[in-house]
């Protein structure tokens, strides 16, 4: 028989332990010794009496947990703001660095900023997968458009190039501390490779046609779209902006002789046989 190990405790009517009878019925049905519903009922009787003392106390925990994460937060905020303080943000370090790598006039040359950021930009999403064609086209809609408020666009990079880090898996804190250390170690190489610069240029040395890559002279190329044109580049050339253009002599018969200059992203290169280049 099932053993009377509830009755052998006192209570009053309601008691919680009413509802442990049940359950001990059906451990007897299941084939529980009585020694083993007497370790039941004192298990799950502990339990009960002790679990508001239980939950106060994880409660009691985890208000001390809470608090201390705020506390160790807002002492790092204080850190940060004190070793700002101290040392100065990201962008007056890079300004000591300018001023002691170029000296105030170089580092206040906002044209050459202006390349020298373009460039960084540039390489940054070539080495993400960005094609030249992308870039050109992007350019030409850019300069297409209203000129924008510096103030504005200068949010729009910042916000674009911590949403492109997160999109490629990098830290743009890290990488920028990274290359400002870098920069340091390497002031000298810096100073040679800007004084050997060509002056009142985009680019930042010497190419040897490097700025003309896509299609040498004595190319033959076909217009990729609108009327056709086909020709040979005779002359290739770099505008004062920078950009690359082709002067191209037409072969066919409708336009033999002409001369007309396009942008790279307007030709294909022809393969022996007649085929354009993809």
């Amino acid at each position: 028989m099932m053993a009377n190990v509830i009755d052998d405790h006192p209570r009053a009517e309601g008691d919680p332990r009413d509802d442990l009878e049940l359950f001990l019925r059906d451990a007897y049905a299941a084939g529980c010794s009585a020694a083993q519903q007497r370790s039941l009922y004192t298990a799950m009787e502990y339990a009960a009496n002790h679990a508001p003392k239980l939950r106060e106390k994880t409660k009691a925990r985890e208000r001390e947990l809470l608090e201390a994460n705020n506390r160790y937060q807002q002492e790092a905020r204080d850190a940060l703001a004190a070793l700002k303080r101290t040392v100065g943000g990201f962008q007056d370090r890079v300004r000591s660095f300018m001023l002691a790598c170029f000296g105030a006039d170089i580092a206040a040359d906002g044209m050459e900023r202006n390349h020298r950021f373009l460039e960084e930009s540039l390489e940054l999403v070539q080495a993400l997968g960005c094609t030249a064609s992308e870039a050109h086209q992007l350019v030409d809609y850019v300069f297409g458009r209203p000129i924008g408020d510096p103030h504005q666009e200068t949010g729009g990079v910042e916000v674009t190039l911590a949403a492109l880090c997160n999109a490629h898996g990098l830290d743009k804190t890290l990488a920028a501390e990274n290359e400002l250390t870098r920069c340091w170690g390497n002031v000298d190489k810096i100073r040679a490779k800007h004084a050997a610069k060509p002056k009142h240029g985009p680019l930042p040395e010497h190419t040897s046609g490097i700025d003309i890559p896509r299609l040498p002279v004595g190319t033959n190329v076909v217009k990729k779209l609108g009327y056709p044109y086909p020709g040979e580049v005779r002359a290739a050339f770099t505008t004062i902006s920078g950009n690359e253009r082709f002067v191209v002599e037409a072969t066919g018969i409708e336009y033999c002789g002409m001369l007309h200059i396009f942008n790279g992203d307007q030709l294909s290169a022809v393969q022996t046989g007649g085929q354009a280049d993809a």
